[in-house]
């Protein structure tokens, strides 16, 4: 009886010890990877995301390599080039600091918007 009471309580304790473990490591671990909603203080940044179905398994994102934008469609596995741009055409200057309340001014539909009339009166 009392052996029982022994190995439960060990597997008691291991359960607790692979819980602690995994709240430290999504915690501590994954949470640097994921700061600032993935934008980059680098020569690769995230501008913008715009999910496309309510399971989040397509998006659009709008990417900053460095002087160019580009729009990139992810569904589920691939990733793909809609169009590359410059900061010119995004009527965005280079030099200005993209910053949440710069995508606050400016969200994602209107940019989309701003492109789709750019392309058709260009076509």
């Amino acid at each position: 009886m009392f052996q029982n009471f022994l190995i439960f309580m060990q597997a008691l304790a291991a359960v607790f010890v692979v819980c602690v473990a995994a709240y430290l490591f999504i915690r501590f671990g994954l949470r640097p990877a994921y700061r600032g909603r993935g934008r980059g203080s680098g020569k690769v940044k995230l501008l913008d995301r715009m999910p496309l179905d309510s399971r989040d398994n397509s998006s659009l994102l709008l990417v900053e390599v460095g002087d160019k934008v580009l729009l990139l469609g992810a569904a589920s596995g691939s990733i793909t080039l809609i169009k590359e741009m410059t900061f010119q055409e995004l009527d965005l200057d280079e030099d200005e600091e993209i910053t949440e309340t710069s995508l606050e001014k400016m969200p994602f539909a209107d940019l989309l918007n701003k492109l789709r009339r750019k392309n058709s009166s260009s076509s």
